[in-house]
């Protein structure tokens, strides 16, 4: 195992508390390896999604506005591709925060292998070169196995929240898993 936090070895990542404390800046690389198929995550209500949508919708809410509360939002909520095309309807096409809200929440998706279509539907030809050119090859990830290998500029908001979902994937393995290898910090 060939773990470094800030240049030192790491005989264990669990006594550094990884992936719970994970920082918030400085550059990831590790390789990240999953025991088994995720459990079921649980996506936001019905109700609660319309209550944002509604909210997002009003017209005195800038896109600007619409962000920072996707950015407070995502890290704990799980969304189903339909649902996040009702959230990125509520934004200005071409914004860029149109497409940060898309990255964002593509790493909250739930059913991500089946249903990306739906994530995109309502993004343009040009959003969606501005998502994948966001996104860079992280779109090609798959959360029901994110096996491979990250480099993560944790001062990111797209790489904070990858990491994220890491993390919460990390903590619905078997305790003894070590899915953290080959770590750099």
């Amino acid at each position: 195992l060939n773990v470094k936090l800030a240049g030192r070895n790491i005989d264990n990542c669990k006594s550094q508390k990884w992936p719970d404390a994970l920082p918030v800046s400085g550059l990831l690389q590790c390789d990240f390896v999953t025991q088994r198929l995720q459990k079921v995550v649980q996506v936001m209500e019905a109700k609660k999604l319309s209550a944002l949508v509604t909210q997002l919708e009003s017209s005195t809410m800038a896109d600007k506005e619409k962000l920072a509360l996707i950015e407070v939002l995502a890290p704990f909520t799980y969304l189903y591709c339909h649902q996040i095309a009702s959230i990125l309807r509520c934004f200005s096409l071409g914004s860029s925060e149109l497409i940060t809200a898309a990255a964002l929440l593509f790493t909250r998706a739930a059913d991500l292998e089946s249903s990306i279509e739906a994530l995109t539907e309502p993004l343009s030809e040009r959003d969606l070169h501005a998502l994948q050119e966001k996104l860079s090859w992280y779109s090609y990830t798959r959360f029901s196995n994110p096996s491979g290998h990250y480099e993560l500029n944790l001062s990111n908001s797209i790489h904070q929240h990858l990491a994220t979902r890491l993390k919460d994937v990390a903590h619905g393995e078997p305790p003894e898993a070590n899915n953290w290898i080959n770590m750099l910090y």
